[in-house]
């Protein structure tokens, strides 16, 4: 069907317009759903290289395709390619929108996830740290774009082998999720779970077991889970 959506759009408005082009990117999303991601990406690439010449290389829509196609580039095992347009998706933002944005936070957050699967973990917890510091000082400490700055910065901490520090800001994610979405909640079993791999990784691997077994025997409960 959006084949056919994107044949009927290219004959009435033509290859460039923008309804085309947004019929494109639908298409390219459904292909990356079902793990064709050259078509994905070639789709992306033809989206982006059309609303910049349309609309220019800072636009909102051209940010967005090119973040769309960043996440394409993560998924082929472009890192490389990715962090370039995370970097360029990045500057654009800070520069139009300012440091604190919503939209430049998601940013920093996304090429701080890039630089972490590149190695570079000290880059990637410097940036988490900003959008932590940035998102609990504007949303506060327990809202849920809080939670995950805190979760991903944990994880980072934890594979820099900073376990002390991990721990307490999963303690953290864990309590604070549990209190607001219930023990029982998909989320707070996620936070159960990575709060046991760190556990492990100090060496209480007792704890870490009645941590897991805990949080096997709540998924059990509801087997949609």
């Amino acid at each position: 069907m959006e084949r056919q959506v994107l044949q009927s759009a290219e004959r009435v408005f033509g290859p460039d317009h923008l309804d085309t082009l947004s019929s494109m990117n639908n298409l390219a999303h459904t292909l990356y759903a079902q793990g064709d991601l050259p078509g994905a990406r070639q789709l992306q690439e033809q989206v982006v290289a059309a609303i910049t010449r349309l609309l220019g290389n800072e636009a909102p829509d051209t940010l967005k395709s090119m973040n769309n196609l960043a996440h394409t580039l993560y998924a082929y095992g472009d890192l490389v390619g990715e962090r370039e347009l995370q970097e360029q998706v990045l500057e654009a933002r800070t520069r139009l929108l300012g440091n604190e944005h919503p939209d430049t936070l998601t940013s920093m957050n996304n090429l701080a996830h890039t630089l972490k699967a590149q190695g570079d973990l000290a880059t990637a917890r410097q940036l988490q740290e900003k959008v932590l510091e940035a998102r609990m000082r504007l949303l506060g400490s327990e809202h849920p774009d809080a939670l995950m700055s805190m979760n991903n910065l944990a994880q980072t901490l934890h594979a820099q082998g900073d376990l002390a520090e991990a721990r307490k800001l999963q303690e953290q994610v864990f309590e604070a999720m549990a209190r607001l979405l219930g023990n029982e909640h998909p989320n707070t079993l996620t936070s159960m779970l990575n709060l046991a791999e760190i556990v492990q990784a100090e060496g209480d691997l007792a704890e870490a077991e009645r941590l897991r077994r805990l949080a096997r025997e709540k998924f059990k409960r509801d087997p949609s889970r």
